[in-house]
């Protein structure tokens, strides 16, 4: 009981009921945190609340998830054990596809993947620890039977170094490998993982400690800072929805598509190096450690020095990773998710220019927002019945103008009297058609208007070339100066026009510096495995 419906237009409405009280009238126009009514308890209830319906399909349509169109509804609804898909696809307030968003951890299945790995890891070395070190005691016990027989065989002249200091280095050495044996996850492997990547973290300087720590622990939150940024750029590309749109923001929706998507596969290749210098080092740790073994031997002990040089060398290549990671990441740490996409307001009808570097909507692209003006409904009106009935598309703020120009603000006789606000059906003889209703009108006004298609209406980009084109099919008789100026007016009189602002310059800045930052990563990467892959730890092989 007690409900308000809304008509959004595109045949999406929205319910909000059981409400004790309302404020607004049928055929009200509200505009944006309007309050619309007081919640109520009608209804089947325990206390006031509101019954809030979502309508895709018109208003005697099936109702389906709010969750769809409310960010962030849906995953209340899924803590509360509720959260279904419904059966209209995806839309917002306006019946536009819904936004792009980026889930708080995007990342999260590249930090998923790499605990997976490492508890999988960890499992491993517990499980082979035994066995290994059974190897290891048994390879130690041969090569000191080894040893001591080529010191029995020897002379005493020939034999530099008594048995007694030969036990005692003996000793020392397989003590050292026992204690890298047992500890070899938290000695070598943490060592490895939180002391190489920590300096290269650190080599940004003192001032971004805490993002160096961050970025040891989880790197991927420069792929969760990137999508964010990426997300407008996605969105505003999407953003189109009528041949109006592709006239008025072509070239930026064009830019935003094509940089939106190639900084996605950017930070998603970033997300996919990060992750494989990770199950590189894991993977590394697991295998060298049963390479280990082979310290106990001397005829194989360079094994097991080739072991200790791969960590070392999969310990540098991710101290680079980190390193760029937190370059990039404070690079991107006074960006915002509109840096590159903004909206910039100015007075509607003005030629005001952008600052260099900004590309705008095309001429007079800014639509003004002519929710809550007097009679705006009969505006909407008249454009939804072109595009339902017609297949046509125009600016509902440019026939509103034409409407307030036509009627003298509506205050014309023949307007108040006759809903009669653009002129129409003129005998000749001071006389105009008399319509029963403003639906009336707009359905008359609609075809009307669909008849100048031949005179390029419908391809008009600004308003003067509007007014061309009613002009030019004998629309009015007043110079067409006069008639553009009365049309200004009207968008001007205290209306202002926002227009969505691409920041070029920053956007190919951004793009560059990230392509650095992958180029030099990778090259690094390169370097250290090939350089520091080959021979350079050595245990010792003397006998």
């Amino acid at each position: 009981g007690n409900a308000v419906a809304i008509d959004h237009g595109g045949n999406l409405f929205t319910l909000y009921g059981h409400n004790s009280e309302l404020v607004v009238n049928a055929g009200d126009n509200v505009r944006q945190g309007q309050i619309i009514a007081y919640a109520g308890s009608t209804g089947r209830s325990t206390g006031p609340h509101c019954h809030f319906e979502v309508l895709p399909n018109g208003y005697w349509g099936d109702p389906v998830d709010p969750g769809l169109y409310v960010p962030g509804l849906m995953d209340l609804e899924r803590e509360q054990g509720g959260g279904t898909s419904g059966g209209a696809p995806p839309q917002d307030a306006h019946g536009k596809h819904k936004d792009w968003t980026v889930a708080m951890d995007f990342a999260k299945p590249i930090r998923d993947a790499t605990e997976m790995l490492t508890a999988v890891i960890t499992k491993a070395l517990g499980l082979l620890k035994s066995y290994v070190a059974w190897v290891f005691f048994l390879l130690v016990t041969i090569d000191l039977a080894l040893g001591a027989m080529k010191k029995s065989m020897l002379g005493t002249d020939e034999d530099r170094e008594g048995l007694f200091r030969w036990m005692v280095r003996r000793v020392l050495f397989y003590a050292m490998c026992l204690v890298l044996l047992f500890g070899w996850g938290d000695f070598v492997g943490n060592l490895s993982l939180h002391g190489f990547p920590a300096l290269g973290a650190l080599a940004g300087g003192d001032t971004y400690a805490q993002t160096a720590e961050a970025a040891v622990s989880d790197p991927t939150k420069v792929v969760q800072k990137g999508m964010n940024l990426v997300a407008p750029l996605i969105n505003e590309a999407m953003s189109a929805h009528g041949l109006l749109d592709m006239l008025f923001k072509g070239p930026i929706l064009i830019i935003c598509l094509v940089a939106g998507l190639v900084l996605f596969f950017l930070f998603c290749l970033i997300g996919y190096q990060i992750a494989m210098a990770y199950i590189e080092f894991y993977l590394t740790i697991l295998f060298s450690f049963t390479s280990f073994t082979f310290a106990g031997l001397k005829q194989v002990r360079q094994y097991a020095s080739n072991g200790l040089n791969s960590v070392f060398a999969v310990s540098l290549n991710l101290m680079f990773f980190c390193l760029f990671a937190v370059m990039l990441q404070t690079t991107m740490e006074n960006m915002v998710v509109d840096s590159f996409i903004s909206t910039h307001t100015v007075q509607a009808g003005s030629r005001e220019e952008l600052p260099k570097g900004m590309i705008g909507d095309k001429g007079a692209g800014a639509t003004v927002d002519i929710s809550g003006k007097p009679h705006a409904d009969i505006a909407y009106l008249v454009h939804d019945i072109l595009k339902s009935q017609y297949g046509k598309e125009l600016r509902v703020d440019w026939i509103y103008a034409q409407l307030v120009h036509e009627s003298a603000n509506f205050t014309s006789y023949i307007s108040r009297n006759y809903h009669n606000h653009a002129g129409m059906g003129y005998d000749g003889h001071g006389d105009y058609t008399r319509y029963g209703s403003d639906e009336e009108f707009a359905r008359d006004y609609a075809l009307t208007l669909s008849r100048y298609d031949v005179d390029g209406l419908f391809e008009a980009q600004t308003l003067e070339e509007y007014a061309a084109a009613l002009k030019h099919g004998g629309y009015f008789g007043a110079p067409l100066a006069e008639y553009i100026h009365g049309l200004n007016a009207a968008l001007n009189g205290g209306a202002f026009s926002s227009q969505s602002v691409l920041n070029l310059i920053l956007l190919l800045k951004f793009i560059l510096v990230v392509l650095m930052y992958m180029f030099f990563a990778d090259r690094v990467s390169k370097f250290v495995l090939t350089q520091f892959g080959t021979s350079g730890f050595r245990l010792s092989r003397e006998g």
